[in-house]
């Protein structure tokens, strides 16, 4: 209160000055965040500083001259702060290499001291954090010691105080020495062309060099440079469809690998993928898959050399194709070309389909075209186009039902016929297996009907000799006639010795149809075994039917 002399304030960085009295010194970059406060009469000169930050840590100092001497007083103001990097940054880059430790250093500033942690690795050796503070500001060194080039990545750490943390990213990179290649090259069908691939480096370390060919991401082929430590050529021979392609140029150093990559297109005549033939309702349909680098193209279809006009743009397609480069199957975009074959009746046809472009020209040829319809029909299953079927009985069947059928038009493949006949033939054993098997039967049941009668006889037969009379005579004959619808069914039971010669005969022509035919009359005392007779199946002549008697 008794000084007649000004009170200086001064403060970070350096002890600048601050105020003079109750005036803020207008140079200083905090000025509208200083202010002083206090009763001035009084003596008081008090400091003030808003929105405090972490700039406004230091020293500050008051000074002033009491009773003609000069007295100062200090004051060490230290912010409570999470620690912090310069630009707040937290991702930092250092280059490492397999094999060798990678140092890593980190400055920054935080208030109290922090530590460091460990959080995450890529598999590389890690060391211990060491770390120097002072007046705020740290340094922090660890090591990383990468045994594999996967090592050689991300690796991540924590940075704490007691005011908050901070996680920062420390990522590893390889030296990468520039290279260089042609991001194009071009080359016409049979011409020879050269890839050139360069590395500039300012090691002397020896890189090697290889070369890999790709075509739609499937790898087709591979070749070693060797020309010298920093170039590498490829020379391409004759160059065609197959060496189109990406050609990725690659230099590796201790697991460490640098790639640039070159395109090549190839120019030149379209190249045909596959032919082929398909069926469309009733409608041929022959396809020509290709593929060409170059448009606009022109395709012409040709029946044994002529010109058949069609209109290209309703023929052609962008379709999927596949083509063969250096023995591996690579797919790509390409074209179709379709044609509608007309119904033709030659059959020594020769269709051929002309591709053009602005290069050249191929051809695709469709021979032995109906022996491929064939072929392909046959691999189809059974197709009846058309049956007609009809049947009728006779009015009065005490034989049993007759059956005509008429214009029965089947049109099946070879394949399919060979299972047919299997199945029909399997199917004619189990008929004669089942009528067999009844057949004995039936058989059974007379025996055991004969052998009721042997012990209770008839009360009209007083004697065996009846017996005797009927077993002397012969039933085991066969008639065979002819009759029209309207014939009645009584059949003249007797025949002659001629008669049955003239039916050996027939019998004798007959095919391999098999029936079996019993006697069904229950009133006869003597029965004799089932007869197998071999009928065949056109027997019949015109409308009338054939009838059959078997006489036992």
């Amino acid at each position: 209160m008794s000084t007649t002399h000004s009170v200086l304030w001064f403060g970070p960085e350096n002890l600048v000055s601050y105020t003079r009295n109750g005036q803020i010194n207008k140079d200083i970059q905090r000025q509208h965040r200083l202010k002083i406060s206090g009763n001035s009469f009084k003596g008081e000169y008090n400091l003030q500083i808003r929105n405090l930050s972490r700039m406004d840590d230091g020293l500050y100092r008051c000074a002033s001259v009491v009773n003609g001497q000069s007295v100062t007083a200090d004051f060490m103001l230290k912010v409570l702060r999470k620690p912090s990097f310069s630009n707040n940054d937290f991702n930092f880059r250092f280059l490492s290499e397999v094999g060798k430790i990678t140092n890593v250093s980190l400055h920054g500033d935080a208030y109290p001291s922090p530590t460091f942690s460990w959080m995450s690795s890529s598999g590389g050796k890690l060391g211990i954090w060491t770390v120097q503070y002072d007046s705020g500001h740290f340094n922090a060194a660890s090591t990383i010691f990468p045994t594999m080039i996967s090592h050689i990545d991300v690796y991540k750490a924590l940075v704490r105080n007691s005011e908050g943390s901070l996680e920062i990213i420390i990522n590893l990179h390889v030296y990468e020495p520039e290279v260089i290649v042609d991001p194009m090259v071009s080359c016409n069908t049979s011409n020879d062309i050269s890839l050139t691939c360069s590395i500039i480096n300012n090691d002397t370390n020896v890189w090697q060099n290889k070369w890999m060919h790709y075509r739609n991401n499937v790898f087709i082929r591979t070749y070693s440079g060797s020309d010298s430590s920093w170039i590498s050529v490829w020379n391409i021979r004759y160059c065609d469809y197959q060496d189109a392609g990406e050609y990725f140029c690659s230099w590796i150093y201790n697991q460490t690998e640098v790639t640039a990559s070159s395109v090549v297109v190839v120019y030149g005549r379209p190249v045909i993928s596959k032919k082929d033939m398909t069926l469309d309702g009733q409608t041929w349909v022959l396809s020509v898959y290709f593929f060409t680098s170059s448009l606009p193209i022109e395709v012409k279809w040709y029946i044994n050399d002529k010109h058949i006009q069609q209109n290209n743009a309703s023929t052609i397609k962008i379709a999927n194709v596949t083509l063969i480069c250096y023995e591996k199957n690579i797919s790509t975009e390409g074209y179709r070309s379709d044609f509608l074959m007309p119904n033709l009746n030659e059959r020594n046809l020769k269709i051929n389909c002309h591709i053009k472009n602005q290069y050249d020209s191929v051809e695709g040829s469709f021979e032995n075209i109906w022996s491929a319809m064939s072929n392909l029909i046959g691999s189809t299953d059974m197709d009846f186009t058309e049956t007609i079927v009809s049947t009728f009985s006779m009015d009065r069947q005490p034989e049993g039902n007759y059956i005509a059928v008429k214009d029965l038009y089947i049109y099946i493949s070879i394949s399919s016929a060979t299972s047919l006949i299997i199945a029909l033939s399997v199917a004619m054993i189990m008929v004669r297996i089942r009528l067999r098997r009844k057949g004995k039967l039936d058989m059974n049941v007379i025996a055991e009907r004969e052998h009721e009668r042997e012990n209770n006889p008839p009360l009209e037969i007083q004697n065996e000799s009846q017996y005797e009379e009927i077993d002397d005579r012969s039933y085991n004959s066969v008639t065979w006639r002819n009759y029209d619808l309207n014939t009645t069914s009584s059949l003249d039971e007797s025949t002659d010795a001629s008669d049955r010669n003239s039916h050996i005969e027939i019998y004798n022509s007959i095919p391999n149809v098999y029936v079996e035919l019993e006697n069904s009359q229950t009133e006869s005392h003597h029965y004799q075994s089932t007869t197998v007779y071999e009928i065949p199946t056109n027997i019949t002549s015109g409308n009338s039917p054939v009838k059959f008697e078997v006489i036992k």
